[in-house]
């Protein structure tokens, strides 16, 4: 799903259940997308949660990242799985610091580098 497209969900989307996204936040989150996030990284998806928050998800041979940002409060929760160890590494991040925007894209590019 593109970011773009959460624009369109409409509350009760899953079931009777699940929230709308405000545009505005939306639209932060592709600015923050477009200015950190390098094109020729592997490229995310991106999933709702009936909470309302969203869920950029990268699949790796070896492990899954994912990050869930609370549109609202611009928080994130990284979490890093390794399907062979089972190991989880995590951290609460706040998203309008641009360090810790710059610190999920450098996961990234480190992650993309070792496969």
């Amino acid at each position: 799903m593109k970011l773009q497209d959460f624009k369109q969900i409409k509350a009760g989307w899953l079931n009777g259940e699940g929230f709308s996204f405000d545009e505005k936040e939306i639209d932060w989150l592709i600015k923050k997308m477009q200015e950190f996030y390098p094109s020729t990284l592997k490229q995310p998806c991106f999933c709702p949660t009936p909470e309302g928050n969203i869920v950029i998800e990268w699949e790796f041979a070896n492990e899954c990242i994912t990050l869930e940002i609370n549109i609202i409060t611009h928080s994130g929760y990284w979490n890093k799985v390794s399907y062979t160890t089972s190991e989880c590494d995590e951290k609460d991040l706040d998203l309008d610091v641009s360090d810790d925007f710059i610190w999920v894209v450098q996961q990234i590019k480190d992650k993309s580098e070792d496969c």
